[in-house]
């Protein structure tokens, strides 16, 4: 969620709730915009590798299918290299949900990152 302050001089801040992928991502596509954007989040965000008490769904297996893979290299050049250096996989999807079942690969091909 994110609220916007207008000043008579233009836009000067943005505050957006919650450090989520979206929250941040949300934040990174508003400073383009605003003189000021600030996330407000209840967890501590000291950049420890570990489990955000407010994130239960942390310890679960994440992929990101190559749209929105290039959507995040849009927003943050580099970041897939990143994710990559710091233990994701990069690679074809090998599988893709479909309504209770698994199409194969040659039914769905396209980039992944997953961790």
């Amino acid at each position: 969620m994110a609220a916007l302050e207008t000043s008579s001089a233009g836009r000067s801040r943005a505050v957006v709730i919650g450090a989520s992928l979206a929250g941040m991502s949300a934040a990174r596509a508003l400073c383009d915009h605003f003189a000021r954007v600030t996330v407000v989040e209840r967890d501590r965000l000291d950049g420890a590798e570990e489990f955000r008490p407010g994130v239960p769904q942390a310890r679960q297996v994440h992929a990101l299918l190559r749209g929105g893979s290039d959507s995040f290299e849009r927003l943050c050049p580099g970041l897939e290299a990143q994710l990559v250096a710091r233990g994701a996989r990069s690679g074809a999807a090998s599988a893709k949900p479909r309504v209770g079942r698994w199409c194969s690969r040659a039914a769905f091909s396209a980039g992944s990152a997953s961790c």
